[in-house]
């Protein structure tokens, strides 16, 4: 159990892949609004897994950047999320996938539910909402 939500997550991976960005930056990478980031980024920081400064050039912009045992707990995460992403492999058929796939596109449509882009090690990690939902419940 990584002890965070589905939005934790998501800004604590943010933060690891872009150290120093500004609240603004990360809600836009990540398609949430800057008033859940900076909940987030309070709660992470109260858990010491994040820190908050300011740009020495404009005072304005709360920077995130992540600490140590922040890190450590986006390691973990990664590492569930891939073992996650096995076992789903590993229970279905490239066909089948395929198909799902298609119906949870279709699912969310239906619903108005979409996708959420979260940063990690250099790449875009396109998650559905069901799916990062789960990681948090875990």
């Amino acid at each position: 159990m990584v002890g965070l939500t589905p939005p934790l997550a998501a800004v604590l991976r943010g933060v690891a892949e872009s150290p120093g960005v500004s609240v603004r930056a990360l809600a836009r990478t990540i398609g949430t609004d800057p008033m859940s980031v900076k909940r987030c980024a309070d709660e992470l920081e109260s858990r010491r897994l994040l820190r908050s400064g300011r740009l020495a050039s404009d005072r304005r912009p709360r920077t995130l950047t992540i600490t140590r045992s922040g890190r450590s707990l986006v390691t973990r995460i990664e590492e569930r999320l891939a073992t996650q992403e096995h076992a789903f492999d590993a229970a279905l058929s490239a066909a089948d996938r395929v198909t799902l796939e298609r119906l949870l596109d279709r699912l969310e449509a239906g619903l108005g539910v979409g996708e959420e882009v979260v940063p990690t090690k250099g790449q875009e990690v396109v998650l559905r909402k069901s799916s990062v939902r789960k990681l948090g419940e875990e």
